[in-house]
């Protein structure tokens, strides 16, 4: 038996995309992250504004992974999505150098907005289990609703497309 440690207790598929954007497993996309210094306070805590920033980065790496483009949308169709409202549950600190995973789930989709539940967790250990689908304990619990808007800053509905990739 190899004494080699495997990031993120050995769930990260083997692929380049899927280290880069994350991947979709059955309702939920998944993206790994490492807390890195910049991420922490003078006491190595993760600063706690920086876990909307995690969730962001995987909602944006979700968007990746089933195909819609948001720089597309920002300069070709010159809609973005912005974040109308941000609730965040902070449940455990994470520290530096923790392996974190930000899990992704849409809760509800409108004609212009929908609703994302994302949960930051610390990477399953695995090395002994070898099981991929236990992740470990919970840092925050983050919900968010966005809306696409237009250049003018209104909303404006999804299109058929986006709403086809978002509920695949």
């Amino acid at each position: 038996m190899s004494s080699e440690k495997h990031p993120f207790g050995g769930i990260i598929p083997d692929n380049a995309r899927a280290v880069l954007d994350g991947w979709v497993d059955g309702d939920a996309h998944y993206y790994p992250l490492l807390v890195q210094f910049e991420d922490t306070d003078a006491g190595g805590i993760v600063y706690h504004a920086n876990y909307l920033s995690f969730a962001e980065r995987g909602r944006s790496g979700w968007l990746r992974v089933i195909g819609v483009s948001q720089g597309d949308n920002l300069y070709e169709k010159k809609t973005g999505f912005v974040v109308r409202r941000a609730s965040l549950e902070y449940l455990r600190p994470a520290k530096l150098g923790d392996e974190v995973v930000v899990q992704t789930r849409l809760k509800e989709l409108g004609k212009a907005r929908l609703v994302a539940s994302q949960i930051i967790t610390s990477a399953p250990d695995n090395e002994t289990t070898g099981e991929k689908s236990t992740f470990g304990h919970i840092f925050a619990n983050v919900e968010v609703e966005i809306v696409m808007v237009n250049e003018a800053g209104r909303p404006v509905r999804f299109d058929s497309d986006l709403i086809a990739k978002m509920t695949m």
